[in-house]
């Protein structure tokens, strides 16, 4: 797949790294599913493949187009997600440039949520976990969250943002319980409340 992506993507490619090399900013407009097309304008950082190396993505500092520095967000951007890319002029847009200070900041957040995760704020995910569901974590590595600690009561605590928690945990069926936060507990609850729904009936289609 990443391979392919460099094909696929090459123009995309090519414009990231032109911003890169001058040091100016991209917009982008990408497709959301709840608001339709989304431009965001992104000091770009670098051009980096997934844990797997499966997929590219476009890490840099983001903010909704014509938002200002102060409310940009460490982010990433899957390639696959972008529908129009450009440079923007320096004479119309603010300079693209990272601080030395910025891209410290987005290479702890790299090393702490990995590059796929870096959208969203990261918070504490407490988890109970089943015996089997220990083993399951033991040695599903990949999309693992950090461990921050076990507590007395066996429950274990992680910090990473919502969406790296969903897309590890939800795998683990009854051998996963999400305590905290609350709302991602309930959308666990809804998520396999609907598959029970869905799987209960006696309709059968073969």
């Amino acid at each position: 797949i990443y391979l392919r992506e460099e094909v696929y993507f090459r123009e995309y490619i090519e414009t990231i790294e032109t911003a890169l090399d001058s040091n100016k900013m991209l917009r982008i407009d990408m497709q959301s599913p709840l608001t339709g097309t989304e431009s965001w304008d992104v000091r770009p950082f670098a051009l980096l493949p997934d844990a797997s190396h499966l997929y590219h993505y476009l890490v840099g500092r983001s903010v909704q187009a014509g938002g200002l520095r102060r409310d940009e967000k460490v982010a990433s951007i899957r390639l696959s997600r972008i529908r129009k890319l450009a440079v923007l002029s320096k004479k119309t847009s603010r300079s693209g440039m990272l601080s030395a200070a910025e891209k410290k900041e987005i290479r702890q957040k790299i090393s702490t949520n990995s590059v796929a995760f870096l959208i969203g704020e990261e918070e504490e995910i407490i988890v109970r976990l089943t015996e089997s569901g220990r083993k399951k974590y033991k040695h599903a590595l990949f999309l693992r969250p950090a461990l921050h600690h076990v507590d007395e009561d066996g429950f274990y605590h992680f910090r990473c943002t919502q969406m790296q928690a969903r897309q590890y945990f939800i795998r683990f069926g009854p051998d996963a319980e999400i305590l905290a936060p609350i709302s991602l507990r309930e959308e666990f609850a809804t998520i396999y409340r609907n598959a029970s729904t869905l799987y209960s009936g006696d309709e059968r289609f073969f």
